[in-house]
């Protein structure tokens, strides 16, 4: 009988370990697009139809591609850059010249359905100049899975302007300064005039059918977004279709209002991708919403998006960056 028992044991110490596999997280993979050495880890967390388009690419302008890939990702030696899976700060990176460290720190990191919108600030440890300490730059990355892999499916830069008694430093000295060149009484001056277009504006009859559908589409998730504000004042506006949606499922929740329809809330419409981003702080007072064209007959046709305004806009490169960043407001 001891044998037997002494056998087992021996038997139970040569089967392998199953371990758990680890499910890479949204923040995982972004560090692995932009911290691995080979241009698969990149090109693996890009949405197909972005790495379809690269691939299609002459491969002069793939090699350009590649090197502008490289500058993004090194910004100095491997040695000096560090990378965080997990904490306030994503990636610390100390220039050996100066021994200034540079940090770029997780202002928001917010999970929904099959979504993640991530926010990132930037902190240094040495001196900035008068003036550029009350610059407060943010990056914004959008994260969706496909396929069960994180990808990038919108990133975007966005910048803030501390009213405080640097900024105001900074503009007395600029005004204080004297002119850099003096003409004399008798030297002709020219004065050149610089002109700034307006905003553009087109109205929705000169849209098509389908982009005249996502502009409805926009409206309405808009007039929910007020909507759901004034129901629920100590959660202010959202960032995800759910809390939205749930329509004729019952009574009215945080998590599931019953302002939309599950055509609006799946986030997806003919040709077109909705999206909600931006919303912080708490109460939330302020969201970003875009609808963004997509499959293989997306090029033409344009990107809508609307604020906490109202106004809807538009951008002619159908991207919704652009439409946020611009103001062609639509009639």
């Amino acid at each position: 009988m001891s044998r037997r028992i002494l056998l087992l044991c021996v038997l139970l110490s040569l089967m392998p370990v199953v371990q758990a596999q680890h499910t890479q997280t949204a923040r995982e993979a972004l560090i692995e697009m932009f911290s691995g050495s080979k241009p698969e880890a990149f090109e693996r967390h890009l949405l197909k139809e972005t790495a379809l388009r690269i691939h299609q690419l002459t491969a002069e302008q793939q090699q350009r591609f590649q090197m502008s890939r490289a500058m993004v990702k090194s910004g100095g030696g491997q040695n000096e850059v560090t990378w965080f899976g997990d904490g306030p700060v994503l990636v610390s990176y100390t220039d050996p010249r100066t021994s200034t460290k540079f940090d770029v720190v997780v202002e928001k990191d917010e999970a929904g359905d099959g979504t993640e919108e991530m926010e990132f600030s930037f902190r240094s440890n040495g001196n900035v100049q008068k003036g550029l300490s009350s610059l407060l730059p943010r990056l914004l990355a959008s994260m969706k899975q496909e396929d069960d892999v994180w990808k990038l499916a919108e990133i975007g830069f966005s910048m803030k302007v501390k009213l405080d008694a640097a900024l105001l430093d900074s503009f007395s000295e600029k005004l204080a300064k004297p002119p850099a060149t003096q003409q004399s009484a008798s030297t002709t001056s020219t004065t050149v005039a610089t002109t700034v277009d307006p905003p553009r504006e087109i109205t929705l009859s000169s849209l098509s059918t389908q982009e005249r559908a996502a502009v409805a589409a926009v409206r309405s998730l808009a007039a929910a977004e007020q909507a759901y504000r004034m129901a629920f004042p100590g959660r202010g506006y959202t960032c995800s279709l759910a809390s939205l949606g749930g329509q004729g499922d019952g009574d009215a929740t945080e998590d599931r209002a019953g302002l939309i329809d599950a055509n609006l809330e799946s986030g997806t419409l003919e040709g077109y991708r909705l999206s909600l981003l931006g919303c912080r702080g708490e109460p939330i007072t302020g969201y970003k919403m875009t609808a963004v064209p997509e499959g293989a007959n997306r090029y033409g046709k344009r990107a809508f998006c609307t604020d906490e305004s109202g106004d809807v806009k538009y951008s002619d490169d159908g991207r919704g960056l652009t439409c946020l960043m611009e103001k062609n407001v639509l009639k």
